[in-house]
């Protein structure tokens, strides 16, 4: 009965083995399959934002041009152009009139803006520069430390005047946040060339800190980057992930980045449902074992039992002399087939040895016979 049990165990045992092995091997490559394709749609959501800030850049650009085209063409017909542009673009907050020299000519401005005249405007961009190629650009994101209030200036130059036209960046932040709909685990970015930041969709005061974004872990993360590369980075003990495109008309670049590490989160979902399902399996598992075990071994037992019954072995053995192997139940299956086999050659020597007897008292007769024949003959 005790190695009846082992053999019944082993055949639980493999048969637990090599189902639970291959079953964990397909979750586990299912999981990286998940993984794989969530990371793929964070990449898609990522370069799917991007895309559309970078559209809104450009038509913002076209605004500015199409403002710089109305000035130019009614500045002498209307002297309250600059006013009334003041007026319907809200995110101007002053038009500033400049000579070649970078003096002040005039300044219009909402009633927010506060000038600071000792302010030296030539160095919100390559003057010199500027002057030669008569391009109109925009420069560099400055301070006004009255209001400390920041600023984008689009510059354009016309009959020796350089107009600047100040953005408040609550414009990109209004856009951004509608743009997000108030989903917090996504953040953008928007830095100028100088690494200075022009939006940071949770913290609009970013852009009056001093630290360059490139000293930050997303900046530093970005720098050995491409563009559209899902750039992952360790942060508060967090992996994170980032992507950004360069802005071709402003030289600005545009981040998107995911708060939280989503995939880790989805991971750990995956992990605890694929934990439930296999232990529920793992228990189906043995269940059926034991079953498949007991209606294996019962059959073979009994039938063991008969073989031995009908090769009259019923020896009584002791079972500390009895074999160790775990497979007992096939030595003996084997052990009584040899017996059985040994007592068919022994059966067939016993009728050939019959035969043999029974063909030497056949020709006794037939002797017996020819000699009466004869005998009978000569009587005659």
């Amino acid at each position: 009965m005790y190695k009846k049990l082992i053999f019944k165990t082993d055949i639980t045992r493999k048969f637990i083995f090599f189902s639970i092995i291959p079953s964990f091997l397909i979750v586990l490559f299912f999981m990286f399959v998940i993984v794989d394709l969530q990371e793929n749609k964070l990449k898609e959501t990522h370069i799917n934002l991007l895309k559309i800030i970078d559209s809104k850049v450009n038509l913002f650009l076209d605004e500015l041009s199409t403002i710089e085209q109305i000035i130019i063409e009614r500045k002498g017909k209307n002297k309250y152009i600059y006013d009334d542009i003041l007026k319907f673009k809200s995110y101007l907050s002053s038009i500033i009139l400049l000579d070649t020299n970078g003096k002040i000519k005039n300044i219009y401005s909402s009633k927010e803006f506060k000038v600071d005249k000792k302010f030296d405007y030539t160095k919100i961009i390559d003057f010199k520069t500027f002057l030669e190629t008569k391009k109109s650009v925009l420069g560099n994101i400055y301070v006004v430390e009255e209001t400390n209030e920041s600023y984008i200036p689009y510059l354009f130059e016309y009959n020796g005047t350089i107009y600047i036209l100040n953005i408040n960046l609550t414009y990109f932040n209004d856009y951004i946040k509608t743009l997000l709909d108030a989903d917090n685990s996504i953040q953008v970015y928007i830095v100028d060339k100088n690494g200075t930041s022009i939006l940071n969709s949770l913290n609009s005061d970013e852009s009056k800190q001093k630290t360059s974004f490139y000293k930050t872990p997303t900046g530093k993360a970005t720098l050995l980057g491409n563009e559209y590369e899902l750039i992952k980075f360790s942060e508060k003990n967090q992996t994170q992930r980032v992507t950004f495109i360069n802005q071709r008309e402003t030289e600005w670049k545009i981040f998107v980045k995911d708060r939280f590490d989503k995939v880790y989160n989805l991971v750990q979902t995956i992990l605890l449902i694929l934990g439930s399902f296999l232990i529920l399996l793992f228990i189906f598992i043995i269940i059926t074992a034991k079953k498949i075990a007991k209606n294996t071994v019962d059959p073979i037992e009994s039938l063991i039992l008969e073989i031995q019954d009908f090769a009259n072995e019923t020896e009584h053995q002791d079972t500390t002399n009895t074999t160790k192997s775990q497979y007992y139940i096939f030595n003996i299956l084997i052990d009584s087939f040899e017996k059985i086999k040994e007592d068919i050659i022994d059966k067939e020597i016993e009728l050939a040895n019959i035969k043999e007897h029974l063909e030497e008292k056949t020709i006794q007769l037939e002797t017996m016979n020819q000699t009466l024949k004869i005998r009978l003959q000569s009587e005659k």
